[in-house]
C-alpha cells in the first residue's frame, strides 16, 4: 500500500533522501520495538517476500531511536 502523503515527497530533486519522521511517546515506541522485533523472530519479511536489506535497515532505524521532545500533535501524551 503506497503512502501518497509519501510518494509526493519522493518527487523532490535533492541531494538527501526524502524519509518519514514519526515522534512517538516512550511507552509507544517500546510497543513498535516490540512488534518489529517480534516480526523478525516469526520471519514475517521471509513470509511477505519483503526485501531483508530494507527490513534489517528498518530494524537497525528503530533500534537506533533517539529521544526527543514532542510537539503538540502527539497522540497519547499523558
Amino acid at each position: 500500500m503506497t503512502n501518497k502523503k509519501f510518494s509526493q515527497y519522493k518527487s523532490f530533486k535533492s541531494e538527501r533522501s526524502n524519509g518519514i519522521n514519526i515522534e512517538l511517546t516512550q511507552t509507544q515506541y517500546d510497543y513498535l520495538y516490540e512488534v518489529v522485533m517480534f516480526a523478525y523472530e516469526m520471519e514475517v519479511p521471509e513470509q511477505k517476500e519483503w526485501d531483508m536489506q530494507t527490513f534489517d535497515n528498518m530494524l537497525h532505524n528503530v533500534t537506533n531511536g533517539q529521544s526527543t521532545i514532542l510537539s503538540n500533535n502527539v497522540r497519547g501524551i499523558l
